[in-house]
């Protein structure tokens, strides 16, 4: 006779199968991203959810789809094909936004870190020494990132207004900054 055995999971766990879920979550998210709805088994194949014989796991993808449905981050359509909603568009597009500035923060010799931003300010370059984020001369200093460990900071060269600006990952301004164009070629 069948029975059930339940057993307490660890808090570590808990969170490891939560993450493994919503990863699974934002994989199917970004299967449903293309222009056309798709069938069940071919999303199951995009997201390389496969059985032991080589067939789409399409249970799997049931599961995961009605989640995203409770969600209203998917909505069926025509039968058994399914698409974004709106909101579900939104979530694509702020990973990826998320994805784009943490590369452009550690591209800069940044950290992402909850930590408040604050500068190391190092030695003042020569005159005519342009600033890695305006590319204007000019009271211009070597800064890192003082949330980097010790031996992993890199030092930009850069004015003191425009070091935060730098290894947060904001872009840079447009045209060399508010200064002259003059003031990029002395």
């Amino acid at each position: 006779m069948p029975t059930v055995h339940a057993i307490a999971i660890s808090e570590q766990e808990e969170e490891e199968q939560e993450a493994s879920a919503e990863a699974d979550e934002d994989k199917l998210l970004e299967a449903l991203s293309g222009p056309k709805p798709l069938p069940i088994a071919d999303l199951a194949r995009i997201c390389d959810w496969l059985l032991a014989n080589g067939k789409p796991h399409k249970s799997k993808t049931f599961r995961v789809l009605d989640r995203l449905v409770k969600e209203k981050l998917v909505k069926k359509v025509r039968g058994r094909r399914y698409r974004l909603t709106e909101e579900g568009r939104k979530i694509i597009n702020t990973d990826d936004e998320d994805d784009e500035i943490e590369t452009t923060i550690e591209d800069r010799g940044g950290v992402v870190s909850k930590k408040p931003f604050h500068a190391l300010k190092g030695m003042k370059q020569g005159p005519t020494v342009p600033c890695a984020y305006c590319s204007r001369t000019g009271d211009v200093f070597g800064f890192a990132d003082g949330r980097q460990p010790k031996g992993q900071r890199h030092y930009a060269h850069l004015h003191e207004g425009c070091a935060k600006d730098l290894f947060t990952g904001k872009p840079k301004p447009a045209n060399g900054g508010s200064g002259s164009p003059e003031s990029l070629f002395h």
